[in-house]
């Protein structure tokens, strides 16, 4: 939704990250076939998240819901794209690590379990070593 100023459009991230999430959302849950993958413009949209919303700048606390928000949902976007991919090893990963962030260590070792698991089950792999050193590291409640 782009804004002008002085006649020159602007697009906000935010707004326009929330709005792909969620046509990529529903196209991956309603098998929309008008692209090539669901999964793969899911993980290109998720693939725009950088992190906290104003993280590091001295904002306030005006922005804490906004950042919640966010957060929240690139984490479901990650779940839906393991959900629908259970191989998807760079999704896996960094839904192991957003769940990681969050105090969720449990739930992040249970991801990586069921991508271990899936890549048993259906390429008779084992996931990478970047995956294996982290689910390490959640075990070890190192710092991530």
């Amino acid at each position: 939704m782009p804004i002008s100023f002085d006649s020159s459009p602007v697009e906000f991230d935010v707004a326009r990250f929330e709005a792909d999430l969620d046509s990529s959302i529903r196209g991956l849950r309603e098998g929309d076939h008008s692209m090539s993958d669901p999964a793969d413009g899911l993980a290109k949209v998720l693939d725009l998240y950088r992190g906290p919303y104003v993280a590091g700048e001295a904002a306030g606390d005006w922005h804490y819901e906004i950042r919640d928000r966010l957060a929240s949902a690139y984490t479901e976007g990650l779940r839906r794209l393991v959900a629908h991919d259970t191989t998807h090893e760079v999704g896996t990963r960094l839904l192991m690590l957003a769940l990681a962030k969050t105090g969720r260590r449990q739930d992040a070792l249970r991801a990586f379990e069921r991508l271990r698991v899936a890549l048993s089950e259906e390429l008779a792999t084992v996931p990478d070593t970047a995956t294996r050193q982290l689910a390490a590291r959640i075990r070890n409640n190192d710092a991530l």
